[in-house]
């Protein structure tokens, strides 16, 4: 009797694994290929490589060749906006580069703000511009009620001010 228990039970253990969903927590942290999109004003990479290629290079005086800033962040549903100070009479273009999302409870997300110039001179006038975020245009793999939820900390790539953004939020720098 006890050997019958014992292997049914062991079929019942097998039949039930054998029937369960591979639910891992791959399924939970979802991290798609890399990819770009494109907007007027800056190109947003979710890309881990140069997430971490970034990461590495901060506030490297060779690649910050010309002096802008970040002013503000500021969130208002699912659009986040950049204030940015750079030199008035200077071609800048942007990168925002995001490394992924760690899906804890509230998600997060950290992106890299990366202004682009060459021959750019830092003495004359300075300009603000913001960049506008559609985090929902970015964030192409996640639903709109969990970017909703997502605490982003905004990057500075030239200096090492980091921006925490909790939700809505407007956050200037000298707040920081």
């Amino acid at each position: 009797m006890k050997n019958y228990i014992i292997s049914l039970t062991a079929i019942a253990l097998i039949v039930l694994l054998q029937n369960c969903d591979d639910a891992t927590n791959d399924d939970i942290n979802v991290s798609p290929e890399a990819y770009s999109v494109s907007a007027d004003d800056y190109t947003f990479h979710f890309n881990d490589e140069m997430y971490a290629e970034a990461n590495a290079r901060r506030a490297n005086s060779k690649e910050c060749n010309f002096d802008w800033s970040i002013e503000s962040v500021s969130r208002v549903g699912n659009v986040l906006t950049v204030q940015v100070d750079r030199p008035k009479d200077c071609g800048v273009t942007y990168e925002i580069i995001s490394g992924g999302v760690e899906f804890s409870y509230p998600p997060r997300a950290a992106i890299f703000v990366k202004a682009i110039s060459q021959g750019c001179d830092s003495n004359g006038e300075y300009i603000s511009e913001n960049l506008t975020i559609n985090m929902e245009e970015a964030y192409i793999h996640m639903s709109a009620s969990d970017l909703k939820e997502t605490l982003v900390n905004v990057r500075d790539f030239c200096s090492l001010n980091d921006i925490s953004c909790d939700g809505e939020c407007n956050v200037t720098v000298s707040d920081q």
